[in-house]
């Protein structure tokens, strides 16, 4: 760039984006780059310390994906207009793309090939393609209105005064979508931020506190991996005017120390209570518990794409499962006779999803629970995207591979919720309620 002239705040936001973007498609970028380096017979390690390359990832992703002449030129000066490299960076059709339908995706989108194969047998070839395409997408900007201090129509009124434009979600009772994405300033310095009036969540996020059931008559919920406490101050603000009382546990200690301090903050001390021992919390006989098991994340890649190159497969399709399974067998000893037990998950694999529903079903700690059915609106509505939930292996055996969509009648416990169908991050919910005793 010109050391001279400095950059316009266009100039560094674009720039910026572009880097970001060159995170997001480095299985497309690396692999037209090599394609090129290999018409050229100058094939070279792959290296992002080396500052030519770089030069020729972002010259690549300006080419595909940005329209700013200006900086692109001034970008790609260095590589010199005449050379073989620029002149095949604007002759596509000199790229080979692959013709494994996995593998030219992978390139496509630059989502890992095993992540896609995981997905097809969800949603099928196509149905990956789709969520591929949402997954390179910036995810919307979605709040929930904090309606213990205002209703969702008074905070639509209220961001309104203040610049910003929004819409009701189409599923969750509580939220507003920001039309045009990020204020300026981000959301922090609205005023409406400041009172506390809304909280930045996702609708999925939102639909999981939803599935619950809280309401003004609820005594106890727990919120088993409370993490920075978005659903708990959801569940609060589902207790309304009860009397209830939210029971928050985090394992890690620097995270209570934040998830306290958020409570405070929204000077919900008087509902929310942190515990500090899981021993504590093995001792509580709660009407719901929510688990909002660790997972892979492998819903969220919109909103972290960083996230696809750092996910290892062993880890997210064997080591995970385990944890949950041990998550959610120890969360639910807390439910009371009569109580509801929902397991949630921000991820998109049958392994974290279906397949530790199913176990949980099956296995001993599972035998005092019966499936509770989420057909009440909205997940009557959502469920309508697709079919039921199913088992790896029972895909397989079944031949229906290649339907776009979860949720349907056999399983009607369980509920994925996916970028391409229901506009929400990738989120997974089943739900059960224990026994009443002497069943």
């Amino acid at each position: 760039m010109n050391s001279v002239e400095p950059l316009t705040k266009a100039d560094r936001v674009c720039l910026a984006d572009s880097v970001l973007g060159v995170i997001v498609y480095k299985n497309r970028l690396t692999y037209i780059v090599d394609q090129i380096e290999r018409s050229k017979g100058e094939i070279q390690d792959a290296s992002f310390d080396d500052l030519l390359y770089i030069r020729k990832l972002l010259a690549t992703y300006f080419r595909f994906h940005n329209t700013d002449d200006i900086l692109f030129e001034e970008l790609t000066a260095p590589l010199q207009a005449g050379t073989r490299f620029m002149r095949c960076l604007t002759a596509t059709e000199s790229i080979q793309w692959p013709t494994d339908p996995f593998l030219r995706i992978s390139v496509e989108y630059s989502i890992p090939q095993w992540l896609l194969e995981a997905w097809s047998d969800s949603f099928g070839l196509e149905g990956v393609r789709r969520l591929c395409k949402e997954c390179n997408n910036r995810g919307p900007v979605t709040v929930r209105a904090n309606t213990l201090k205002v209703s969702r129509e008074q905070l639509q009124v209220k961001l309104a005064s203040e610049g910003v434009e929004s819409l009701p979600t189409k599923y969750s009772p509580w939220g507003l979508t920001f039309t045009q994405g990020r204020p300026s300033g981000g959301t922090w310095q609205l005023s409406v931020s400041k009172q506390r009036l809304m909280e930045l969540q996702d609708e999925g996020s939102q639909l999981i506190a939803l599935a619950t059931g809280v309401s003004e008559g609820t005594e106890s919920v727990l919120d088993y991996c409370a993490g920075a406490g978005g659903k708990s101050m959801a569940l609060a603000g589902m207790l309304g005017e009860g009397r209830g009382v939210i029971h928050a546990w985090e394992p890690f200690s620097n995270r209570r120390e934040t998830l306290r301090d958020r409570i405070i903050e929204n000077n919900l001390q008087y509902r929310i209570t942190v515990e500090e021992s899981l021993q504590e919390v093995e001792a509580l006989s709660m009407d719901c518990t929510l688990v909002d098991a660790p997972c892979s994340s492998s819903g969220t890649l919109r909103r972290h794409p960083e996230l696809r190159w750092r996910m290892e497969e062993d880890i997210a399709m064997r080591e995970m499962p385990e944890l949950q399974k041990e998550i959610l067998a120890n969360a639910s000893r807390t439910v009371r006779p009569g109580g509801v037990l929902v397991y949630a998950t921000c991820s998109l694999l049958v392994e974290e999803n279906e397949d530790v529903a199913m176990w949980f079903a099956s296995s001993s700690f599972g035998e005092d629970f019966e499936p509770m059915a989420l057909l009440e609106p909205p997940f009557e509505d959502l469920r309508r995207n697709g079919r039921r939930p199913q088992t790896r292996a029972e895909m397989k055996s079944s031949g229906e591979k290649e339907k776009d969509g979860i949720g349907g009648d056999r399983d009607d416990h369980m509920l994925t919720l996916a970028p391409h169908l229901h506009g929400t991050d990738g989120f997974f919910i089943a739900r059960w309620r224990r026994h009443m005793i002497g069943k």
